[in-house]
């Protein structure tokens, strides 16, 4: 299984996330992307069912932490975790019969 988790600082184009998914990693997280609901939402539209993707996001574009894992490899979502302020999400998946639980972490800058 690959993984990758990286400070993105500020993804402002969807074309930079299609960059980094391109290049065959079966779970990605991704911090301080700085995507909105919208720009979420857009995002899965785009790449279809042949991933699945969490995020924690504010309404405004801040912060936001973004979890990308291929569908292929889970059989099921067990439970979901997310901060409305984009700090963190936590997965509990089932993948290959053992369940696994995924934290994507942004450590923020304090209060805001």
């Amino acid at each position: 299984m690959r993984f990758i988790s990286a400070n993105v600082f500020g993804i402002d184009a969807i074309d930079k996330l299609d960059y980094l998914i391109a290049r065959s990693y079966d779970i990605a997280f991704f911090h301080e992307t700085k995507l909105t609901k919208t720009a979420v939402q857009f995002l899965k539209l785009k790449l279809g069912n042949q991933y699945f993707i969490e995020a924690s996001c504010a309404d405004s574009a801040r912060r936001a932490v973004v979890t990308i894992i291929k569908s292929s490899i889970i059989s099921q979502i067990v439970r979901t975790y997310i901060c409305r302020r984009g700090q963190y999400v936590a997965l509990t998946v089932r993948m290959s019969g053992i369940i696994y639980t995924l934290v994507s972490v942004s450590r923020g800058r304090g209060p805001t």
